[in-house]
């Protein structure tokens, strides 16, 4: 075969493996392209970031020792409504909050229970001095899981999701009712209620995906205001009522204060919380908010 001739059958394969090669390298970036996540916290808005705070909590709640800790999911709460995005951009932050409650001197170790049941990717630690133990997680999705102690007894488990643009014109509702909530729940907090002689008003519900596929409730009802200098701990009515609660009937709370009591149920927790009038006057008003288990 001459010289000419081999260069003529050469040149149309070199093409043809280079149109292959070009079509490969193409599909290798399309399919990048479609399955890769954002690389970088602005890139996801506000809006879409809130289901990648639910489903961090609900893991995070998940993690925490239902045998140790009385929990409640607090929901959403506004860190920044301006944060700085970028040098141009404004956008806002928002934290999704449960709070556990334990036995005095037991917060520490509740922080250790927790980062060691969550994930190995979220690489949990808990880090700090004795008395200021801080947990810290990382989910993925530039979400950032944290756990402190607010109080004796008390501690404070959130999901961040960071400064992000957009706004929340609609708020953080999204479309959860109490009548969706397990029919269990709302009666054990129906029944304190009535067992403590008040009114049932304000229902409210918030809801977590669980790891396991179900999912975790917190519902809330008002009971109106408590009688002027009366606690939940110092009133020995109020005591005598709430020994007689179905729910709670011969069951010591796990953690007792002043404004708060917390129980552990068999199939969740209660907890009973008095808030001081916002307008400064001698009476409080009851919470009283049940919450399931993944």
């Amino acid at each position: 075969m001459s010289e000419a001739a081999s260069r003529m059958i050469t040149r149309p394969v070199q093409v043809a493996l280079i149109v292959v090669w070009a079509v490969v390298l193409v599909g290798f970036a399309v399919f990048g392209l479609s399955r890769s996540g954002p690389t970088a916290r602005e890139q996801v808005r506000v809006s879409a970031a809130l289901p990648y705070a639910e489903r961090a909590a609900g893991v995070l709640a998940a993690a925490v020792d239902p045998a140790a800790t009385v929990l409640v999911l607090e929901g959403y709460e506004v860190v920044s409504d301006d944060c700085r995005v970028t040098a141009a951009r404004f956008g806002e932050r928002y934290e999704y909050a449960l709070t556990g409650f334990t036995e005095p001197g037991q917060e520490a170790q509740l922080l250790t229970a927790t980062a060691r049941h969550l994930p190995k990717r979220y690489r949990a630690g808990v880090r700090g001095k004795p008395d200021e133990r801080r947990l810290s997680a990382d989910p993925g999705d530039f979400i950032a899981v944290r756990g402190t102690v607010d109080q004796p007894g008390r501690v404070r488990f959130t999901t961040d999701t960071g400064c992000r643009p957009g706004t929340l014109d609609a708020g953080t509702d999204r479309g959860v009712g109490p009548d969706n909530a397990p029919a269990q729940l709302r009666t054990a907090v129906t029944d304190v209620l009535a067992a403590l002689r008040l009114p049932v008003q304000n229902w409210s519900a918030r809801q977590l995906p669980c790891p396991n596929g179900t999912a975790l409730w917190t519902v809330q009802a008002s009971g109106g205001e408590l009688p002027a200098g009366s606690s939940l701990t110092s009133s020995a009515t109020t005591a005598g009522r709430l020994a007689q609660a179905p729910p709670v009937a011969g069951l010591a709370p796990l953690f007792a204060g002043p404004a708060t009591l917390a129980y552990r149920l068999p199939a969740g927790d209660l907890l009973l919380r008095t808030e001081a009038d916002p307008t400064g006057g001698p009476a409080s008003t009851l919470r009283v908010s049940a919450t399931s288990r993944c």
